[in-house]
């Protein structure tokens, strides 16, 4: 009997008839861990900012490929929109009249934004880019809707 409640004041077990008959411990009983959440499905606007986790370095000039990409309102065009793997640079002009962001997104290889691009601005944005596709695509949201879904996106293809 001693035993039984020491067990019960540690709060291991339960002793008891009414226990032994049931089956059940105190382990029993406990409620179940929570399953984590899957992972996040790609959310119709657009994919999710990660501020302060660059991929890629920005403003720097390396030495690889060169793509053009011009973007004004409603519209992301490429100079070429099929390249080969490597070290690539984005030369971003926004000709618009306001400004945007531009974002370059894998599914597998990370992504890289731009900073805002003021309307006649430019940056170039540098990066290692695997062999996968790529969306280029303006990430903002205002009171006219999201920017990428009003035709700001435009697909990259490294080959």
């Amino acid at each position: 009997m001693a035993a039984c409640i020491l067990l019960m004041m540690a709060g291991l077990a339960g002793c008891g008839d009414a226990d032994r008959e049931s089956g059940e411990t105190a382990l029993d009983t406990a409620p179940a861990a929570a399953t984590p959440p899957p992972p996040p499905s790609r959310p119709p606007g657009g994919y999710p900012a990660q501020e302060g986790v660059p991929a890629g370095a920005l403003g720097a000039r390396g030495s690889g490929q060169k793509v053009a990409v011009t973007i004004t309102e409603w519209s992301v065009r490429l100079s070429s929109d099929s390249i080969g793997g490597g070290h690539t640079d984005l030369q971003v002009i926004n000709q618009g009249s306001r400004p945007h962001v531009i974002e370059v997104y894998s599914q597998h290889y990370g992504r890289w934004r731009s900073g805002r691009i003021p309307p006649g601005g430019s940056v170039t944005m540098s990066m290692p880019l695997q062999f996968a596709q790529y969306e280029v695509y303006c990430p903002d949201e205002d009171e006219e809707g999201s920017h990428r879904q009003n035709g700001m996106v435009a697909t990259l293809r490294v080959q």
